[in-house]
C-alpha cells in the first residue's frame, strides 16, 4: 500500500512538472508574439496573458482545431466567422468567455449603484411620446407614414 502511494506521489508530481514546462513553453511563445521595446503596459500583460490561456485551451480541446481547418479550406465564407464567434462564446470554459464575462461583471458593479438610486423622471418624454403615438394612431395610415419619416 506505501509503495502504491509513492507511485502515484512520483506520477503526480512528474504530471506537475510536465504542466509546468507547457504552461512556461506557452508563456515563452506568447512573449515571442506580443515581444515589445520598452516595459509592458498592464494590457499587454493582460494580452499575453490571454494568449497563453487560449493556446493552452486550444492544445486540450479539439474543436478549436476542427474550426481552423475549416475556415482555412473555405477563407471565403463569412458563416463561418459567424459561427465560430457563436460556438466559441457558447464554450463557457474559454478563455475569452471569461474575460468578458468579468469584464461585463465589472461594468454591471459599476452601473448597478448609478441604476439602483434611480434617474429623475421627466414627464415630458412620456407624454410626448404617447401624445405622439395617439397621433398616428387616430390618422389613417397614410397620413402616418406621410408624417412619420425616419
Amino acid at each position: 500500500m506505501m509503495e502504491n502511494l509513492i507511485i502515484a506521489k512520483a506520477r503526480q508530481d512528474a504530471l506537475q512538472r510536465k504542466m509546468e514546462e507547457r504552461r512556461l513553453r506557452l508563456q515563452e511563445e506568447a512573449n515571442r508574439r506580443f515581444a515589445a521595446s520598452g516595459s509592458v503596459t498592464a494590457e499587454e500583460q493582460e494580452q499575453r496573458i490571454l494568449y497563453t490561456n487560449v493556446l493552452e485551451y486550444e492544445q486540450d480541446h479539439d474543436w478549436p482545431k476542427q474550426w481552423k481547418v475549416n475556415i482555412r479550406k473555405n477563407p471565403e465564407d463569412t458563416s463561418l466567422v459567424s459561427g465560430l464567434v457563436s460556438y466559441l462564446l457558447s464554450q463557457s470554459d474559454h478563455p475569452v468567455v471569461k474575460l468578458l464575462r468579468r469584464h461585463q461583471y465589472r461594468i454591471y458593479n459599476r452601473l448597478y449603484p448609478i441604476v439602483s438610486k434611480g434617474l429623475p423622471r421627466s414627464p415630458a418624454p412620456v407624454v410626448a411620446g404617447i401624445s405622439q403615438h395617439s397621433q398616428f394612431s387616430s390618422r389613417k395610415p397614410e397620413e402616418a407614414s406621410q408624417i412619420c419619416r425616419w
